[in-house]
């Protein structure tokens, strides 16, 4: 049976790591050199549903909240699914530096996301000239680029570093934050008015997985 790959965290004392994970599975974890892998069996047959996915993918993340409101983690993709506990020992061996440097960087430290979406953005039609429609496009990219620099200028004092992917009607934005500073994150966030075109919403804390280099 393949083994669910959840994270990476240091191997440090007094962590309560949950006992079992996805569909009910017992915990592993594989340790070298001060660092720790967890893992747990995965019946891929079980999870061809799309509940069952779901299900999985919440039951999933449940667990590095549950790890990653206690220290820093570097959780994997779910589902990253490997054959056997050595090739995790190898990938630990291989990574070592990277993922220690990584995990004692980001201690003390969470990921807030921010969603932003233009509502009503516009679309080519055959009733409007194509003048029209870049005018009415470019309006709206300006406005969700003042938008964007009023948010991190408000922000500013709480950011430690910023991640923006930006698709056609939407921006995520992730930002490095102190994990103490989180509560001072949300509330400033909150004072800021949104223009009427724009819908907004914030989450987190999330593990800092946007600003860990894929390894």
């Amino acid at each position: 049976m393949p083994l669910l790959a959840y994270c990476t965290l240091e191997n440090v004392p007094n962590i309560s790591i949950p006992g079992s994970g996805v569909q009910g599975q017992p915990i592993l974890a594989v340790q070298h050199s001060g660092l720790q892998c967890l893992l747990s069996q995965f019946k891929t047959a079980a999870s061809a549903r799309n509940e069952a996915v779901r299900d999985s993918a919440l039951a999933f993340n449940r667990f590095l909240q549950s790890v990653f409101e206690q220290t820093a983690i570097i959780p994997f993709r779910f589902p990253t699914l490997v054959n056997e506990q050595p090739e995790i020992v190898a990938y630990l061996r291989q990574h070592e530096s990277e993922l220690s440097a990584a995990l004692k960087n980001f201690r003390g430290m969470a990921q807030m996301e921010i969603s932003a979406q233009m509502e009503g953005a516009p679309r080519p039609s055959s009733h409007q000239s194509g003048k029209a429609y870049l005018r009415s496009r470019q309006s709206q990219l300006a406005m969700m680029e003042k938008f964007l620099s009023e948010l991190r200028q408000v922000l500013s004092p709480f950011a430690n570093e910023w991640r923006i992917r930006e698709s056609a009607d939407r921006v995520r934005c992730y930002v490095l934050v102190r994990r103490d500073a989180v509560e001072d994150f949300s509330q400033r966030a909150k004072t800021i008015e949104l223009p009427p075109q724009i819908r907004a919403r914030i989450t987190g804390p999330w593990p800092v997985s946007e600003f860990v280099s894929e390894t």
